[in-house]
């Protein structure tokens, strides 16, 4: 089989193999390379919004933000969780009684 360069290779360098392939996207899109990673990022850890910005139907820039938010929201929750299961082993079982009580559990 020949190797026959593609028609287009002049227009897209990854073709040549020159390049990453985020800047040569970024080229061919004409937007910045941080705007392909956002959208890398939002494609590969929210598959839902990334069709919703296909669609047109949210930014990329909204959508990483977004997954941005969630991120730093689990991360407390993590903290706060790791802070709370510390209190507990080192209160007495009359504090947890007390702090299940107050609870409702």
């Amino acid at each position: 089989m020949a190797n026959h360069p593609h028609p287009y290779a002049d227009l897209f360098p990854m073709m040549k193999g020159e390049g990453s392939s985020i800047e040569t996207a970024s080229k061919a899109l004409n937007v910045s390379v941080a705007s392909t990673k956002r959208a890398k990022q939002v494609k590969e850890q929210d598959p839902e919004a990334f069709e919703k910005v296909k669609a047109g139907e949210q930014t990329v820039g909204g959508a990483a933000s977004a997954l941005n938010h969630k991120q730093e929201t689990r991360t407390r929750t993590e903290a706060d969780k790791d802070r709370l299961l510390s209190a507990w082993d080192k209160s007495c079982p009359e504090g947890r009684d007390e702090f299940l009580k107050t609870i409702g559990v």
